[in-house]
């Protein structure tokens, strides 16, 4: 995953990454990848949050800032993703672990509302593996 977010453009100006263990595993495995490096906050409010409380953390996003990555847990990502997607697509079927989700938002963060996001992109890691690899299922 981390080779395929570092093809990616815009690159995350902003991380938000929950305090948990797994999560900044994760985000240390990602972080070579993302150039130019992004400014990272560790939140304790990410650890198993809602997607409602993740929402009310994305509409306090500087308006300056334009691509933001948040590494967190699910149900909330998944359900923040559904939600705020105008047509969910694959997101219906789930969003397992390290699955990738990009969404193009209308407007200022602050402004950040349900359903007006276009889902531009859905990857999990075995869409990865199927791709790398024809032969696997």
């Amino acid at each position: 995953m981390a080779e395929f977010l570092s093809t990616l453009a815009p690159a995350p100006e902003l991380v938000l990454c929950s305090t948990s263990v797994r999560t900044r595993e994760t985000l240390d495995l990602i972080l070579p990848a993302l150039n130019p490096p992004p400014t990272v906050l560790y939140e304790d409010g990410l650890y198993l949050a809602s997607a409602a409380e993740l929402i009310e953390r994305l509409r306090k996003v500087r308006k300056e800032t334009g691509c933001v990555l948040v590494i967190g847990h699910n149900p909330g990502l998944h359900e923040l993703a559904g939600r705020l997607a105008s047509d969910p697509g694959r997101l219906a079927e789930g969003f397992p672990t390290a699955a990738l989700a990009v969404l193009q938002v209308p407007g200022a963060w602050v402004e950040l509302q349900w359903q007006e996001a276009k889902l531009v992109l859905y990857e999990t890691p075995k869409d990865l593996n199927r791709d790398s690899d024809p032969e696997a299922d």
